[in-house]
């Protein structure tokens, strides 16, 4: 992203000015984006194209020079972050079909997370709510689904963003499955009580509509 940098640059017998850059919080090296002996015609200094340079902590730095040679200087800190949250899941697997209450496991991690959430949906269109997180998770449970009273075709859809706007979407298609009244299993053979001696067939039943 470009970032435009704002600011003023005042004084009489005004010489030049110099906009310039550097990694870390007090940064050894500086490099330079704007170096004029014009003072500003606006409050936009210059602009700074971030998405070159690693993400991490950077220091600007204004700095204003008279006919006088006398300098005076201003400095902001600021971190860089033009990597986007990353999500995994680990369990359950795309297109298992599971019921009751499913363990969403995996992570939702970045250095500077702001928020994610965990919704489903039958459609794709309409989405309901799991649960919302400020936290990074790192290799566990990311939330537990209930889904009680649900059954068919659903999607997850894990959403997160980070304190720069980088936005990040997983998405996972199951099987819901909570209906038990339908099953049901017998055995046939042999009979409830009956005296058997050797090797016996065991003949059964079991049905899941």
């Amino acid at each position: 992203k470009t970032v435009d940098i704002r600011g003023s640059v005042l004084g009489e017998n005004f010489s030049r000015f110099r906009l310039e850059y550097g990694a870390g919080t007090m940064p050894s090296n500086w490099i330079t984006i704007v170096d004029s002996p014009t003072s500003p015609s606006s409050d936009l200094l210059g602009s700074l194209d971030t998405t070159t340079l690693p993400d991490g902590y950077y220091a600007i730095r204004l700095s204003a020079t008279n006919i006088a040679n006398k300098t005076v200087a201003t400095s902001a800190r600021l971190i860089f972050d033009n990597s986007a949250p990353a999500i995994s899941l680990t369990a359950p697997v795309n297109g298992t079909v599971l019921g009751g209450k499913i363990n969403l496991d995996g992570a939702v991690t970045d250095n500077n997370l702001k928020n994610y959430k965990v919704e489903y949906s039958p459609d794709s269109v309409n989405w309901n709510l799991i649960k919302t997180g400020a936290v990074p998770v790192a290799n566990s449970t990311i939330t537990v689904w209930d889904t009680t009273g649900l059954n068919g075709a659903y999607t997850i859809r894990i959403t997160a963003q980070d304190a720069a706007g980088n936005a990040s979407v997983y998405p996972l298609s199951l099987s819901v499955d909570n209906v038990v009244s339908d099953t049901s299993a017998a055995i046939t053979n042999p009979a409830y009580g009956m005296v058997i001696a050797n090797i016996v067939e065991v003949i059964g039943l079991a049905n899941d509509t």
